[in-house]
């Protein structure tokens, strides 16, 4: 799902409203671990949904994509921290 960076400038400061809004969640079982929880296993939840009115009646399952995509939108690097082997099966989840 490819969107364009920025939606439109709004107001006299021409202040830029992106296009969409993503978030990525980490779901872990053991928290207290920090890092060290993080497993092939973890869950990964990660969405990027239009910044557009009307969607509030969607599921944010409509939205689902993966950490590995928003990395290329975005040019973060997301779980960095995490080991790259794990990094490599988690951040390719679409859940």
């Amino acid at each position: 799902m490819a969107f364009h960076k920025f939606a439109t400038e709004i107001g006299k400061s021409k202040v830029s409203v992106p296009a969409t809004l993503w978030k990525v969640v980490v779901v872990v079982d053991r928290p207290g671990l920090g890092n060290r929880g993080v497993t092939e296993k973890t869950r990964v939840i990660a969405v990027n949904m239009p910044n557009t009115t009307g969607i509030q009646r969607k599921s944010y399952k409509d939205y689902l994509t993966t950490v590995d995509e928003l990395e290329k939108l975005t040019g973060y690097d997301f779980l960095s921290d995490v080991p790259e082997d794990i990094q490599k099966v988690i951040e390719a989840k679409k859940e």
